[in-house]
């Protein structure tokens, strides 16, 4: 948290001299300022931005002074106030202010012109006031009641702390858009593809990579996959960027008020007062801020519309290319003529053949040297069988018919 140097400040009431004038407000030490007025006087603060304002201090005079600061009113604003609304609240008691401060509690939107906070001061003394919450506001009206004693009111300074009220803007983040899409990605950029198989047998997938934390669970990926431990500490790291990715994503789309309350729940990461540094952040830290953020808002790699349409068409893709048929013919083939008789199409797979992979009846086709071999074997069934007359019955039947050729001849003669 920083302290607050305001770009101007100015008072309606005059100033005792320039040596005492409301510029010395800004600075401790040295000459305190030094009203006319003894008593309501109001002072304006402008910041150099809009701020959450924590705290803030005041300063009473030193001992020298007649009349240090004793009761004011603040008043945080995001516009320029108008001072004709704070009138009303001229020489404010403690006691009154209690009372506005119990009925505004049960407003259901706190009016702008409410006072913020209501300051006593030792006498000669400083105190520093936290607000009950960060007060957004560029300006500041202080209304300074009364003094200690003595006719004018004498002040030190006053201090002004916070932070940025500027959209928190994330850095130390990689783009880690197009390897967030799919595990190929992940690995891809992990420079461990030929991890894969294992990753799939060990059952694990894009969404419970993301899921894993701590030490033990990222070794039980090594046990359980026979992956190098080397390379499941790139997997993590590269698991550990795509968080962070994505939670850079949601912070930049998120309302103003919700970045207001990650801005300050992550003070302590806070740089330049508008940019949180997320690589300064633990690895532990970064899953605890990205399934408080990321996850709630269904911004995670598995709900993820750009991850979720990659990983639906590289899933088509892997589905295709196994009911795919892979080309016989080479690039250069001329194309087959189907028109020609023996040849079948080659735009369509045989019917038998798709019954035989899906275990359904039907029959293979034929080959031409299983046709043959059939043709032979159902001519040889039809031939007189001869293992019953020994192995010359064959030889006697042609004797027989030559014999009777023969005789056929000579009685012709």
């Amino acid at each position: 948290m920083d302290e607050l140097i305001p770009e101007w400040v100015q008072t309606y009431d005059g100033e005792y001299s320039g040596e005492y004038g409301v510029k010395r407000l800004l600075t401790r030490g040295g000459n305190s300022y030094c009203s006319t007025s003894g008593s309501n006087v109001d002072v304006e603060f402008k910041l150099p931005g809009p701020f959450r304002i924590f705290s803030m201090e005041v300063n009473g005079s030193p001992p020298n002074y007649t009349a240090s600061i004793k009761d004011l009113v603040v008043f945080l604003c995001e516009n320029y106030p108008n001072r004709d609304d704070y009138k009303r609240y001229d020489d404010l008691t403690l006691d009154n202010y209690e009372e506005i401060t119990a009925m505004s509690t049960d407003m259901k939107k706190r009016p702008k012109s409410l006072p913020t906070a209501y300051i006593r001061v030792p006498n000669h003394g400083s105190t520093k006031k936290n607000f009950d919450r960060p007060h957004k506001a560029r300006y500041v009206f202080i209304k300074f009641l009364r003094p200690w004693a003595g006719s004018n009111i004498d002040i030190d300074s006053v201090s002004f702390f916070g932070i940025s009220a500027k959209r928190t803007v994330l850095v130390g983040v990689d783009n880690m858009q197009e390897k967030q899409a799919s595990m190929q990605h992940l690995l891809q950029a992990a420079k461990i593809m030929g991890d894969e198989v294992a990753l799939r047998k060990g059952g694990y997938t894009m969404t419970g990579l993301m899921e894993t934390k701590g030490h033990e669970e990222w070794k039980s990926i090594a046990t359980r996959t026979g992956m190098k431990p080397g390379h499941v500490a790139r997997l993590r790291r590269v698991i550990s960027k795509v968080r962070a990715f994505q939670i850079a994503e949601v912070v930049n789309s998120m309302p103003d008020d919700e970045n207001e309350e990650l801005a300050l729940e992550h003070q302590d990461l806070l740089m330049q007062k508008d940019r949180l540094d997320i690589s300064r952040m633990e690895r532990a830290r970064i899953y605890e801020l990205w399934k408080q953020i990321a996850c709630k808002k269904k911004e995670v790699m598995c709900t993820n519309p750009i991850a979720n349409s990659s990983l639906k068409r590289a899933e088509s893709k892997r589905e295709s290319a196994k009911h795919m048929r892979p080309s016989t013919e080479s690039k250069g083939s001329p194309p087959r003529d189907d028109s020609k008789p023996g040849r079948n199409s080659n735009s369509k797979k045989p019917s038998g053949m798709n019954e035989a992979k899906t275990g359904t009846t039907g029959k293979r086709p034929l080959s031409r040297k299983k046709e043959k071999t059939d043709r032979e074997s159902r001519e040889s069934k039809s031939a007189p069988d001869s293992s019953k007359s020994g192995a010359g019955g064959h030889v006697r039947s042609l004797i027989n018919v030559f014999e009777k050729s023969g005789m056929e001849s000579r009685g012709s003669s």
